[in-house]
């Protein structure tokens, strides 16, 4: 997968919005998630819509620079880097919500 992820603060700078603009293989990639913070529990919640009609919920957590992401059939680890400028994780899949296999390593780099 090749991709340009696009952070911005909705107004009010309470939400995130996050664009995703790639390719996985020939398929073009297109969404948009939406990420904002329960501070009842304190974790994120996010909401993501695709090109495809897809859609998905997810719980997220930062603790540290440690970021997890879980969602019904994905979740995602990964680290934040000393300077916050990277993210590097992995992604995996489940049919079952019991076992899980590698999909995919990602890093993502802060470009100003």
């Amino acid at each position: 997968m090749i991709a340009v992820d696009t952070y911005e603060w909705l107004p009010g700078g309470y939400f995130l919005i996050h664009h995703v603009d790639g390719h996985m293989g020939k398929d073009e990639v297109k969404a948009i998630e939406i990420i904002g913070y329960d501070a009842s529990s304190q974790n994120y919640t996010t909401h993501s819509y695709d090109n495809q009609g897809n859609f998905s919920a997810y719980q997220a957590n930062l603790l540290d620079r440690a970021w997890t992401i879980l969602g019904k059939s994905e979740r995602f680890t990964g680290m934040f880097s000393e300077d916050s400028n990277t993210l590097t994780g992995s992604w995996e899949l489940s049919n079952d919500g019991k076992n899980w296999v590698q999909w995919m390593d990602i890093k993502l780099t802060k470009v100003i």
